[in-house]
């Protein structure tokens, strides 16, 4: 009984230990054996859309018609072009680059390019309430290669300017010395390992296909150690073992300069602008200081919905400039007061082709070097029609040689004198941005202060800084002094005055005067029939180091609103500023 016992023991013992074992096989085999699941990579019942590596989901389907693809707009603005823009109502598709301008009406054949009519076989149009866009559009403009594969239903677009990629996939085949393998004649000899398509970067993920025998082409877009990520020629995209690449692959990396500097292009910018009320002063009144390089007399204002502008410009200003050896960018504003024509006319396509024209006309007329644009009191809602009217404009003036700047309010301010502004998009498309770091303390503030205090202008360029290239940046600096009259609780700003007459009134009113190190200025305050007076100066060693940190920030320059306003002395601080601190740097 007991050796009964004893081999059942060890019968029963076996019996678990091979069970065991078998287990662990399948476990182990389970682990390093490949998954040999097939899945789908398309999406049936759809023409599939392939953007370089990626398949696109979450879109309308694209459209082919007549030989012609067509992408959903916000696809393409998602996707291709995230400045192509619709105007309201999704009449009117404009598409921008460096020299082009390109618009399209919904289902209209004729399109503008640069304002000049052209024929296209397939433009912008609703199709099932959605707006489509058509690729050819792109074709030059971004240079992409856009095919519709009617065998697999599949459109694929390359950015062809990114990267170049190319590989050759094959079964690797190795020599197999113990027999285990034969060749159909029976014979010892070679033996192919069949390549996966997988879904991840591992043996254990799902396969799309397998590569035949033979091999074949693919794009390579990525090697990750033993995995590279590669698109076949009908647009599926996965991973293979790098190790069966048969062809070297090369990447070549593109780099993007976003800030260029064209020959005979002035360095650091000192720009004045000049506040001209009905006309421009005589020449011989003409206001010349060495340190300015720039000046921007304000000569056009938009005056209706259609883009009308009224002139004030002067021939012989234009002419002393140049003489002198400087540079004019006249300054182009819209009617501050009237917010309601600044939003008809910027969503209105051809207002903005208007405003185009004129400034275009004006400059071959004058022989202007620049335009300095001065939107300001926009709704919060036309933020990106604005933008687009500065899209626009670009490639005219690059083609014209002349230069656009743009002026914007300080990031995250009012609605209609801030937030208005989408400071990193101009940015991307101007030559230049004229951050307005002055009215601290606004005309109608309930509070006094400073226009521009020291600590707070250098907090705004901070800011500024996290969207506009320093390189683009021009920091602007007041030449003005506004004066506090306090009584009763009550604050009024009574008068805003120049430099010299600030000067005058602290005099005359033997006004108390000391340094406020936060201001970066000198405040005076005065008793006056009950009321406070309070001023925070601007002067030669407030504008030093207000300039200073233009050159400490290693910003474009500086702009001074405005020139009447200064005199001699402060025009030489701040060219005494910015050198010395870039000696220092």
């Amino acid at each position: 009984m007991k050796k009964i016992s004893m081999a059942a023991i060890i019968l029963v013992y076996t019996v678990v230990s091979m069970f065991a074992a078998f287990i662990g096989i399948e476990k182990i085999r389970e682990k390093y054996s490949a998954e040999d699941e097939i899945i789908a990579f398309f999406d049936s019942g759809r023409t599939n859309l392939v953007i370089g590596d990626m398949l696109v989901k979450g879109y309308a389907q694209p459209l082919v018609s007549g030989g012609e693809i067509l992408l959903p707009f916000d696809l393409v603005k998602d996707l291709i072009d995230p400045t192509i823009y619709m105007d309201p109502g999704g009449a009117v598709v404009t598409v921008t680059s460096d020299d082009k301008v390109i618009r399209m009406r919904d289902g209209e054949l004729e399109a503008y390019v640069n304002m000049e009519p052209v024929r296209l076989d397939m433009s912008a149009r609703y199709i099932n309430r959605v707006l489509y866009v058509p690729v050819m559009v792109f074709r030059e403009i971004f240079g992409i290669e856009a095919v519709y594969l009617e065998e697999h239903d599949v459109v694929i677009i390359d950015f062809l300017k990114n990267y170049e990629h190319a590989g050759f996939v094959s079964p690797y085949v190795y020599q197999n010395p113990d027999n285990q393998g034969k060749n159909p004649a029976g014979r010892p000899g070679t033996v192919p390992e069949p390549v996966a398509i997988r879904s991840g970067m591992s043996i254990k993920f799902p396969l799309y296909r397998e590569i035949g025998a033979e091999g074949e082409e693919v794009d390579v877009f990525e090697i990750d150690g033993e995995w590279a990520r590669i698109r076949t020629s009908e647009g599926v995209i996965g991973y293979i073992e790098s190790r069966f690449l048969r062809s070297s692959v090369s990447f070549e990396n593109i780099v993007v300069d976003l800030v260029r500097r064209t020959p005979g292009e002035i360095g650091d910018i000192v720009l004045a602008w000049q506040y001209i009320y009905k006309t421009t002063p005589p020449v011989e009144d003409f206001m010349e200081f060495p340190q300015i390089n720039v000046y921007s007399p304000t000569w056009f204002t938009v005056m209706d919905p259609d883009g009308t502008m009224e002139s004030r410009a002067d021939a012989p200003y234009v002419e002393k400039v140049h003489e002198i050896g400087a540079l004019i960018w006249p300054l182009l504003n819209n009617t501050f007061s009237d917010i309601e024509m600044t939003s008809a006319v910027l969503n209105n396509p051809e207002a903005r082709d208007n405003i185009i024209r004129q400034i275009l006309a004006y400059s071959q007329l004058y022989g202007f070097d620049g335009i300095n644009m001065d939107f300001e009191n926009i709704y919060l809602r036309d933020r990106d029609a604005y933008t687009q009217l500065i899209r626009e404009i670009m490639p005219y003036a690059r083609k014209l040689g002349i230069k656009i700047s743009v002026d914007v309010g300080i990031p995250g301010g009012s609605d209609n004198y801030s937030l208005c502004y989408d400071h990193k998009r101009l940015s991307d498309n101007a030559d230049y941005i004229m951050v307005m770091t002055y009215d601290q303390f606004w005309a109608s503030s309930p509070t006094a202060g400073s226009q521009a205090q020291l600590a707070w202008v250098e907090e705004q360029i901070e800011l500024t800084l996290q969207y506009v290239h320093p390189d683009k940046l021009v920091m602007g600096i007041p030449f003005y002094t506004r004066i506090w009259r306090e009584l009763d609780g009550t604050v009024r700003n009574i008068n805003t005055v120049g430099i010299d007459r600030a000067m005058e009134i602290v005099g005359e009113k033997n006004a108390a005067m000391e340094w406020d190190e936060e201001s970066g200025q000198y405040y005076a305050h005065y008793v006056e029939d009950g009321a406070v007076y309070r001023m925070w100066l601007e002067d030669p060693r407030s504008i030093y180091l207000k300039a200073g940190l233009a050159a400490e920030y290693g910003l474009r320059g500086v702009a001074v609103w405005q020139l009447s306003l200064g005199n001699e002395k402060v025009w030489e601080s701040i060219g005494r500023s910015l050198s010395e601190r870039l000696v220092e740097q």
